[in-house]
């Protein structure tokens, strides 16, 4: 069998980079970028797929709003168009590392033919869920679940989700339950009948016997190489100080937003400069939050 692995990503940095030196070593020239849209300039030290916009409406595939990180399968149809004579395509996510010898790893997994590998493959049990309802929109199959920040499907799968997928764009879902890749990719391959749905953590489990494979809250890379050691595990998401301090930055964003959104009228009444005042009061109590959590982690690691 013989297998390529496209690097997932929307930045290059020196993470990145790391990431496609440490693979090359296991796959030799078969390692690329899948880029989402990729700003003008920026050149790779390895062969990229440019994921745009155009391009998948080329492939007549719908994009809603977040298709770049909600239909992560769309990166895997670009590879198999793009490099056609492989039996298997991975796509690893740029916050996922990798700790221990890699080699072995790939090794053991190459020697499972399954047309899908992913963490956590199973039947999803949240039939409220937005995207199992728009799963509903377009099959009475059941809905399955799965984590892709690392999958691995086989070509012939692939050949069979894409045509499902344009369909799937098609059957009058809204663009808020058009479904994420997890769920359809695994239910579309479980339905079909013939192709065989293995669990990476089935294969080896002891590169995640850690837990420290998911998808919420990140890992700081200082603390995932504290908690790993010297084991072979494989992580996710961990992100440099700099990129986890623009997420949580980002997510407690998010958080104000909808509290603004529930404080009535009040602040259409109030300044450019009341604003500011609110937002550096409110500044003050987050900094005072954020170290008092701070100290209460340190005293639990010291054990007091």
């Amino acid at each position: 069998m013989t297998s390529c692995i496209g690097i997932r990503t929307n930045s290059w940095g020196p993470a990145e980079e790391a990431m496609a030196a440490h693979l090359t070593l296991v796959f030799g020239e078969a390692v690329h970028a899948i880029y989402h849209d990729r700003p003008q300039g920026v050149e790779l030290s390895v062969p990229v797929i440019d994921l745009t916009t155009d391009w998948a409406l080329s492939q007549g595939l719908r994009c809603v709003g977040d298709w770049g990180w909600r239909c992560g399968d769309y990166a895997h149809y670009a590879q198999r168009q793009a490099f056609p004579d492989f039996d298997h395509y991975w796509l690893i996510e740029s916050d996922v590392r990798l700790f221990g010898d890699v080699a072995d790893l790939f090794a053991r997994l190459d020697g499972v033919t399954a047309d899908a590998l992913a963490f956590g493959i199973g039947l999803n049990p949240r039939t409220d869920a937005r995207f199992v309802k728009g799963w509903r929109a377009f099959s009475d199959m059941p809905a399955y679940q799965g984590l892709f920040p690392m999958t691995r499907f086989s070509a012939r799968a692939l050949d069979h989700l894409l045509p499902a997928r344009v369909a799937y764009g098609q059957c009058g879902v809204s663009d808020w339950r058009y479904t994420n890749d997890e769920v359809f990719s695994l239910s579309v391959l479980a339905g079909e009948g013939t192709m065989q749905l293995v669990p990476l953590e089935q294969v080896v489990p002891d590169w995640f016997d850690l837990s420290l494979f998911r998808t919420d809250p990140d890992f700081l890379e200082q603390e995932v190489v504290d908690l790993v050691g010297d084991r072979n595990q494989i992580c996710h998401s961990v992100r440099s100080i700099e990129s986890y301090q623009k997420s949580l930055a980002a997510r407690m964003a998010g958080n104000v937003e909808q509290f603004a959104r529930n404080t009535g009228p009040a602040l259409r009444y109030m300044s450019e400069e009341d604003v500011d005042h609110l937002a550096a009061m409110a500044t003050t109590h987050i900094r005072k939050t954020l170290m008092q959590a701070r100290k209460r982690q340190i005293r639990r690691a010291r054990g007091s």
